[in-house]
C-alpha cells in the first residue's frame, strides 16, 4: 500500500484524520479476528 507516501503530501490535519481512521480499522480487524 502507498498510504505512507500519500500522507507525506497531506497537511497535518488530514494526516491526523487518516492516522486515526487507520487505528480504528486496525482495532476493528483485531476485534473481528481474535488471536
Amino acid at each position: 500500500m502507498e498510504i505512507s507516501s500519500m500522507q507525506k503530501n497531506l497537511p497535518r490535519k488530514k494526516r491526523r484524520k487518516l492516522e486515526a481512521a487507520r487505528e480504528m480499522l486496525e482495532d476493528d480487524e483485531q476485534d473481528d479476528k481474535p488471536r
